[in-house]
This record gives C-alpha cells, sequence and structure tokens, in this order.
C-alpha cells in the first residue's frame, strides 16, 4: 500500500521541479533578454550632496516565481522583477518602499506578444520617475537591453 503513495509523491517532485526549470529558461525571442534600470538617489530632493547612482541589470526570465533585483538605499527600496513569459503575459514590475517596507511607488508594464521595449526618448519605455519619503528623491527610468 505504501508504494502507490510514493510513486504520486515522486511524481509531483519530478512536475514541480519541471515547473521549475521552465521559471529558468530564457525569455521569447521578440523580448529583450535583459532590461537596466537607472536610479539617482539624494538624500536632500535638489542638492547634489550626497547623491548616489546606478544601474540595475534584470535579467527576463519565464514563470510566476521571479526574484527581484534588489537596490537598497538610505531612504529607498527598489525591487524590479521582469517576467519575459508568465502566466499573464510578460511584464516590467518595479516597486519602490520606504526602508520600514511601507509601500511609496508601484508600478507594473503589461508587455504584449511582440511589444518593442526600445524608446524613442532617452527615458526608456517607464518615463522618468520621481519618488519622495521625506526631504529624500528617488528617480528612475529602465530601457531594454537587448
Amino acid at each position: 500500500m505504501g508504494r502507490p503513495r510514493r510513486r504520486v509523491r515522486v511524481a509531483v517532485a519530478l512536475l514541480a521541479a519541471a515547473a521549475g526549470l521552465g521559471a529558468c529558461s530564457a525569455p521569447p525571442p521578440d523580448l529583450p533578454a535583459t532590461i537596466g534600470c537607472t536610479y539617482q538617489y539624494r538624500p536632500g530632493a535638489g542638492a547634489s550632496a550626497g547623491e548616489r547612482s546606478g544601474t540595475v541589470e534584470v535579467l527576463g526570465t519565464t514563470g510566476p516565481a521571479t526574484a527581484p533585483a534588489v537596490t537598497e538605499l538610505p531612504d529607498f527600496r527598489m525591487e524590479v522583477v521582469y517576467v519575459a513569459a508568465g502566466p499573464e503575459g510578460a511584464s516590467v514590475r518595479i516597486a519602490v518602499d520606504d526602508p520600514a517596507g511601507e509601500p511609496l511607488h508601484h508600478v507594473l508594464y503589461q508587455v504584449g506578444a511582440g511589444a518593442d521595449l526600445g524608446s524613442s526618448t532617452s527615458h526608456g519605455f517607464t518615463g522618468l520617475h520621481y519618488v519622495y519619503s521625506g526631504p529624500a528623491e528617488l528617480q528612475f527610468f529602465c530601457v531594454a537591453d537587448g
């Protein structure tokens, strides 16, 4: 009697492993492999003292369970997730929270099949975003890398 249950458990484990492998596959050929999100942080909005800037490269993956690329700053925590193919289609999700985890700015870009994430502007497909927490300011935008 123990064998049929064990076979079911093994079959379920194999199906789960196969689903997990799909989450690591490359994005469809009509979407870029990566996107880059450029940010500029200022402890005091409009002042250059203490500012930081950088770019976060995010690899497009498939599947619903994709780990975010996280950028930790003194006044902000920014997460970027690029799902090139998932149950609800392709999307880019950007979440900016304060250090305590309170949401400040969340945005979702849903990308249709064959969509062009290329940009005709210098601020990418997202446009330039400004987020504030007290006197601190975070600017960011994302572009398709290729």
